[in-house]
């Protein structure tokens, strides 16, 4: 592989990432989406965690802050729950 194959590749690599990126919600975005689906549901907090297996007691936590959207409360909203680093000053090397 030459080094122009190389940057192709890193560069569709970075492409396919900031795609990704750029879908992203932050946690307050996605806490405003389960607070809306909540809404939405007949039967409030205890009804939609009925539904989708979770305690009414942990739909409470995470809407009061206490605790954080798991993965099966993001699945229920169509989430995907994943955690990204990014370095704090892009010319410095670890």
């Amino acid at each position: 592989m030459t080094a122009t194959d190389e940057m192709e590749d890193a560069f569709a690599d970075a492409t396919a990432a900031l795609d990704t990126c750029l879908d992203a919600l932050d946690a307050a975005r996605a806490h405003h989406e389960f607070r809306s689906a909540l809404k939405a549901h007949p039967g409030a907090q205890a009804g939609w965690a009925r539904q989708h297996g979770v305690s009414a007691t942990y739909v409470s936590d995470v809407l009061h802050g206490r605790r954080e959207i798991s993965e099966t409360i993001a699945a229920a909203l169509g989430l995907h729950r994943m955690t990204i680093f990014v370095r704090a000053n892009q010319g410095e090397q670890p």
